[in-house]
């Protein structure tokens, strides 16, 4: 009873700490126009489901360990690239708040993470499997959440160009093979700055080991609305999984604040470390279910850029965070 109690008490804490700080205003730097609950309220307007996060609510667990490449530190000095490993705690999903969508379904795919170095702030990423994301602004991204029909997305490409990388991706690329055989992108830009001061405008990628590879249409009608999250928890039983972590690093005329940009060309990388994924959880049920992956949330020597959509999520996901907290605050 003490333990349920404690666990109330914090949610409580955290819930109002997050709905107090983010609830009416723009996030900073970003557009007055559209606000965070303007975002959550449009996500909410095809129902709610208590206790799941307001988008990417269907997602799987997991945790595994991070170790650093020797070349890491020379980019940049946060703890992440320092010591032998951190532990990581993460989370496969699929977007929308439905916490029982098809995984059959042609979508993008979402992997969040949460470093826990040996010593020092633990860092966060969230990143998705597309090249290049839709849109630029809060404001677009709004108007993207409430696109639902193939004549509604003729529409929204024509008025934003460069979201058809987006579409076009989802559609010859929605369902891949599993959840091991993808590869992920920041899309934002982020400064690293190393010890010496020296500072560089990078995005990054996590590389699957295991290849990337997707399904066919036809390939994909025949598999399970949950083969994704079941497929993971059989290869765990096989062993661990892992991806390989790279910096893109930024160039003259790359655009650092605009995620639906490509940055075309070659790029210098340099290879930052290696993800190792050895166990998994349910949807819901797992260690990583009450973690706000907030990218925003970086320990020192990384730090975010002026992206406006990177900015919105912070107040975002903690407006989200905090109904769902509530939520589960109540249902105890």
């Amino acid at each position: 009873m003490k333990n349920s109690v404690s666990t109330l008490a914090l949610l409580l804490l955290q819930t109002t700490l997050g709905v107090l700080s983010f609830a009416t205003g723009p996030a900073p730097g970003a557009s007055a126009t559209v606000t965070p609950v303007d975002v959550i309220n449009t996500m909410e307007s095809g129902g709610i489901h208590a206790g799941f996060r307001r988008n990417h609510a269907k997602g799987l667990c997991f945790g595994g360990t991070f170790k650093p490449s020797k070349g890491a530190s020379s980019l940049s000095s946060s703890n992440l690239f320092e010591g032998p490993t951190s532990t990581v705690m993460g989370r496969f999903s699929n977007p929308g708040p439905n916490p029982v969508s098809a995984d059959n379904a042609p979508m993008p795919r979402g992997m969040a993470l949460q470093f826990h170095p040996e010593k020092g702030d633990t860092s966060n990423m969230s990143m998705l499997n597309v090249p290049a994301f839709a849109v630029s602004t809060p404001e677009a991204f709004n108007e993207l959440l409430k696109v639902k029909t193939p004549e509604q997305i003729a529409v929204f490409k024509k008025k934003y160009p460069r979201s058809e990388v987006f579409f076009k991706f989802v559609e010859t690329h929605g369902v891949p093979q599993s959840f091991t055989t993808v590869d992920f992108h920041s899309l934002h830009a982020f400064k690293f700055t190393n010890k010496k001061g020296q500072s560089q405008y990078a995005r990054w990628n996590f590389i699957s080991q295991q290849g990337n590879r997707f399904l066919t249409a036809d390939q994909a009608k025949s598999k399970s609305a949950n083969f994704l999250s079941e497929g993971l928890v059989s290869e765990l039983k096989k062993g661990p999984v892992s991806w390989d972590m790279e910096a893109i690093l930024a160039k003259e005329g790359d655009n650092l604040t605009d995620p639906s940009a490509e940055w075309k060309g070659d790029h210098k990388k340099i290879k930052l470390g290696t993800l190792t994924i050895t166990k998994t959880t349910g949807n819901g049920e797992g260690p990583c279910d009450m973690i706000n992956f907030d990218p925003n949330n970086l320990a020192a020597g990384i730090e975010s850029s002026d992206d406006p959509i990177l900015k919105f999520r912070s107040p975002a996901y903690g407006l989200s965070f905090g109904k769902r907290a509530t939520e589960k605050a109540k249902a105890q």
